[in-house]
């Protein structure tokens, strides 16, 4: 299967995003044309939440805020 790496990449990328909130309990893994990976939420005492405001872009044709 082609571009394989970048599945596994963006499921890194979910893993440690979501490292504050969740623990991994399979890592991820290609089963044929499937990547999986199990995760589970961290008890209420345990969870940090880390996400920043999502960012606001300016058009730079006509100037609108998007």
């Amino acid at each position: 299967m082609a571009y394989q790496e970048f599945g596994m990449q963006l499921m890194v990328k979910v893993r440690d995003d979501l490292s504050g909130m969740s623990q991994v309990e399979m890592e991820p893994k290609i089963t044929g044309r499937n990547v999986t990976m199990t995760l589970s939420p961290l008890p209420a005492s345990r969870r940090k939440r880390r996400f920043a405001p999502p960012k606001e872009t300016v058009d730079s044709q006509n100037g609108s805020k998007s």
